[in-house]
């Protein structure tokens, strides 16, 4: 097929393997299908990270199954029917049909059931409602394959149900909006907008989740667009501010996983404080890496016309960088800044060619050592010794000097001026 030739090496291993799983369950009396995302990327001619499998088999049947043919398997959801089963090239996870008995706005109680259609009745948007047997055959019971050709994206049956039993497919829709480049209707964005507030019932990492899965996906523009407009945004990011089309566009050459914090600097371009970053990054609950990055970017950027332009300025912030994640500066701030603050160009333009050129000689260590220094100058360890070897590197990185001679030279002329003050 021609899907599958476009397909890495191990994306059509484990897609086989997907598939001998699927044979195995049904050797053994019961119906297993590939179920939801996987089947829809199959379809749009993308690699699926995970393979996703629905059965008629109870939980333990599917244990039982696989702990005799020596699989391990972990009860990852056992009290929703899932059961994760590990194979050579990948993990599965084997879900039993299942029908909704009551939902409280996030989570559902539900119980087993035998009926395909049923299960994807329950699910949220039709192109994941699909599902596809081991020979390839597709049941679509909802249009999914029509809506994924249209590029529409359209919940499973009535929009305000859908959303009501989990108020989190609100970002859903955002997200899938932005990473599939989709076009929504009108009566779907009414019923987001109506139940926009049901977002509060929903935990601030799954929000987190969802709204940087939407900023680093490619089509931004549109669904960022409609957040603001459908007070989403209010709920989720209060302190944002809108982000203008040239901008999302240009943002699109920052590489991961720098990309999304990119964006969210954007929308947090009013935040000039570090405090006031650093508040907003543990209400939504970011990981401390991602903290500094957002820090890094909003507030470094505030002070490019205040400190001084020098190549080792440039390499200090670079050193700077790397000390919260490797190639941050730049694959991440350089590009940043670029967005954020047009005024400095040419101050950034300047700090990427010095780490492009320079690299090497910010690697390179101190020609001069501290035992050198101390009998050399009769100096001994304290603050005044420290404070003139921060004087050595910097000027050693302006490339004022370049041997150990020249740098003693260097020194002695600096002390005497210092003396002569």
């Amino acid at each position: 097929k021609e899907w599958l030739l476009k397909m890495t090496v191990k994306n059509q291993v484990k897609q086989r393997e997907a598939r001998e799983i699927l044979e195995t369950i049904e050797q053994h009396g019961f119906e297993a299908r590939l179920a939801g995302g996987c089947v829809r990327d199959r379809l749009l001619g993308i690699e699926a990270h995970d393979f996703d499998i629905a059965s008629t088999a109870k939980p333990e049947e599917i244990s039982s199954i696989f702990r005799q043919k020596n699989f391990k398997v972990i009860p990852t959801g056992i009290e929703h029917g899932t059961v994760t089963v590990v194979a050579k090239h990948s993990h599965y996870e084997i879900t039993t049909l299942r029908k909704d008995v009551n939902t409280d706005g996030r989570h559902a109680s539900v119980e087993f059931g035998e009926s395909f259609e049923e299960d994807a009745q329950r699910r949220d948007f039709t192109i994941n409602a699909m599902f596809e047997d081991r020979h390839g055959q597709i049941y679509d019971y909802f249009d999914g394959q029509a809506h994924l050709e249209k590029r529409e994206l359209h919940f499973v049956g009535d929009a305000h149900q859908r959303i009501q039993e989990d108020y989190l497919r609100i970002l859903r829709l955002f997200r899938f909006w932005a990473r599939f480049n989709c076009t929504v209707n009108k009566q779907t964005l009414r019923a987001v907008e109506e139940l926009a507030a049901g977002l509060g019932r929903i935990s601030q990492e799954r929000i987190t989740q969802e709204l940087m899965g939407m900023l680093e996906a490619e089509h931004l523009a549109s669904p960022l667009k409609a957040m603001f407009e459908s007070q989403v945004m209010v709920m989720v990011l209060p302190e944002a501010s809108s982000i203008m089309g040239d901008e999302i566009l240009a943002t699109k050459t920052v590489k991961q996983p720098f990309r999304g914090l990119v964006r969210l600097s954007l929308l947090l371009r009013k935040v000039v404080e570090q405090a006031q970053i650093s508040s907003i990054a543990r209400k939504l609950k970011l990981s401390k890496k991602q903290e500094q990055i957002l820090i890094a970017i909003n507030i470094w950027g505030q002070a490019l016309d205040q400190v001084p332009a020098t190549q080792s300025n440039f390499m200090a912030l670079a050193d700077q960088c790397e000390s919260i994640v490797d190639h941050f500066f730049l694959g991440g701030l350089i590009p940043a800044w670029k967005c954020l603050f047009p005024q400095h160009e040419n101050i950034i333009k300047r700090a990427q060619v010095t780490e492009e050129t320079k690299r090497y000689l910010r690697k390179s260590a101190l020609p001069i050592d501290t035992k050198e220094l101390m009998i050399e100058f009769n100096l001994v360890p304290g603050p005044k010794l420290g404070e003139l070897k921060n004087q050595l590197l910097d000027s050693y990185r302006n490339e004022e000097w370049h041997t150990n001679e020249e740098g003693l030279r260097w020194l002695e002329a600096f002390l005497n001026r210092s003396d002569s003050v």
